[in-house]
């Protein structure tokens, strides 16, 4: 089933305008970043059109002949999509365009504004009944008014969605649904994302088929704690911590990533680098380090990145028996 907290179910209510007693005048709501609340330590874009359409998707995705485990996943998955699909008139691949993604400071928020099309309360409803497995307890939605808007949800779960109209979806989770509810009608105490350091980053990378930004150390300090922890039999190191981090992918015939990210002192910047290369998590990649900057680029040929799906497979398959 969809991760629970993009996929939701949801949605729907027609553009409500402002009336009367609007404390000031309501965002672009063309703009994702008008929706997103001010608190932002992460966001994201990704471009799934891009993503879909690129040639080195085709080539990842065409079959390898057999019965190979790798063959027989994508198969059972774009079977199980498609019939979904035309049961309720909504495709979560083929109907969706860019999807943009932000995490809050606290690490306990977050939302998510969705384009594409066919974004309506009764084709997503009818899809995620569509994807549940048959053991599983029948979905319910629950709607409640938030000032002028409806949110919906499914019951039980705190992530809550509304729709703008039929091509654009805003969901949150941990107080952002309303926040984002209150930014689209320009009322309430919620202020939308307006940070020098966000900001003008994120619009450099947007144009990429992935491009993120998150300035807040504490939003990172865990992956470099999980790098750290990697090494057991190493001393004790004190948390690594980044000022910042940019990355960027970009897919046609292969595919090419940047990571950049500012530590908090050159030492950490060269034990981050160090730690990388000693677990060969580098594979592929090019890395720098420069005073407390570390940069990491790569070029990925098809056939690398097939045959890393391919070793991917049977993890995949045992988080599926899991769930």
């Amino acid at each position: 089933m969809p991760d629970r907290r993009f996929a939701l179910v949801a949605v729907a209510v027609a553009l409500a305008s402002c009336r009367g007693g609007c404390a000031r005048k309501p965002p672009e709501t063309r703009d994702a970043l008008a929706l997103l609340p001010a608190d932002v330590a992460m966001v994201m874009v990704v471009d799934v059109a891009k993503l879909r359409d690129a040639p080195v998707m085709a080539t990842l995705l065409r079959p390898d002949g057999g019965s190979a485990p790798r063959d027989k996943l994508i198969a059972a998955i774009k079977a199980r999509l498609d019939d979904v699909a035309t049961n309720a008139g909504f495709h979560p691949v083929l109907d969706v365009d860019t999807v943009v993604l932000a995490l809050a400071k606290d690490g306990n928020a977050g939302g998510a504004v969705v384009r594409g099309r066919h974004l309506e309360l009764t084709r997503l409803h009818a899809f995620l009944r569509a994807m549940q497995p048959e053991s599983a307890p029948e979905l319910q939605v629950a709607s409640r008014k938030h000032g002028s808007r409806t949110l919906w949800s499914i019951r039980g779960e705190r992530e809550a969605a509304l729709f703008l109209d039929d091509q654009t979806l805003v969901i949150g989770y941990g107080g952002w649904a309303e926040k984002m509810a209150d930014l689209v009608d320009g009322v309430g105490s919620a202020r939308a994302l307006a940070s020098a350091e966000i900001v003008p980053v994120f619009r450099g990378v947007a144009g990429h088929t992935i491009g993120g930004v998150a300035p807040n150390p504490e939003f990172l300090t865990p992956f470099l704690e999980s790098v750290e922890s990697l090494d057991a039999g190493a001393a004790a190191h004190p948390a690594l911590k980044f000022r910042g981090a940019t990355w960027t992918v970009d897919v046609a015939d292969g595919l090419v990533a940047t990571f950049d990210a500012e530590l908090a002192n050159p030492a950490d910047a060269d034990l981050l680098a160090k730690k990388v290369k000693e677990r060969k998590l580098d594979t592929g990649l090019r890395i720098r380090v420069e005073g407390a900057k570390v940069h990491a680029d790569g070029d990925f040929e098809p056939d690398d990145l097939r045959s890393q799906l391919t070793d991917a497979v049977p993890f995949v398959l045992s988080l599926l028996k899991k769930h």
